[in-house]
């Protein structure tokens, strides 16, 4: 079961993170307040854009409903070749998708420290 984050807020567990979702359309407008940047592609071709954004993104979001089984097997792989985060989700809406992967990124640390404990 997820640990929800009480301590954090995701602008503090995502500071400094390119976070790149992928699939579905997305305007380009950019908001210089957060601490981190979104970075989006839709996923209709495999341009060289898709394959840029896969290599400067810290954490990749796949929107399942909205992307193509190539490009979700092509960020895939490139994920578990580069060792970066991949998740998975059916939202739509960037705040969201950002409290999920703050969530996931919060589980995923307290695993680590658990298991170094034991």
């Amino acid at each position: 079961e997820p640990i929800e984050s009480e301590d954090k807020n995701p602008e503090e567990i995502l500071k400094g993170k390119n976070i790149l979702v992928l699939g579905g359309y997305r305007s380009s407008k950019e908001n210089t307040e957060q601490n981190y940047k979104i970075l989006s592609h839709d996923t209709r071709r495999l341009d060289p854009n898709f394959y840029e954004h896969l290599k400067n993104a810290d954490i990749i979001v796949v929107l399942t409903r909205y992307i193509s089984h190539r490009a979700m097997w092509e960020a895939k792989e490139f994920a578990i070749l580069e060792q970066k985060p991949i998740y998975y989700t059916s939202f739509i809406n960037i705040p969201t998708i950002v409290n999920m992967v703050a969530n996931q990124q919060t589980n995923e640390k307290h695993q680590k420290s658990n298991a170094r404990v034991h």
